[in-house]
């Protein structure tokens, strides 16, 4: 599968809201809400942008999979 554009999950804090949401490393997301992301400077754009306690879907890429979490944004 080829994938274009998207920032891979190296780490996930337990606990925090990507753990919650169910991420995991190696996780490649491609899109918040109904942006795209290409990168991580784009993703730290994105989430800098959402308002602290917005519920906000993620796309994924998982295994050759596609699918979806949600994720709150924390401060």
């Amino acid at each position: 599968m080829r994938i274009n554009g998207g920032v891979v999950v190296r780490e996930v804090a337990r606990g925090k809201a990507g753990d919650r949401a169910g991420l995991r490393p190696g996780d490649v997301i491609t899109l918040i809400g109904s942006e795209s992301v290409r990168d991580a400077k784009r993703f730290g754009a994105i989430v800098a942008a959402l308002p602290s306690g917005t519920h906000v879907p993620v796309r994924l890429l998982r295994g050759g999979q596609a699918g979806f979490v949600a994720i709150r944004i924390e401060d």
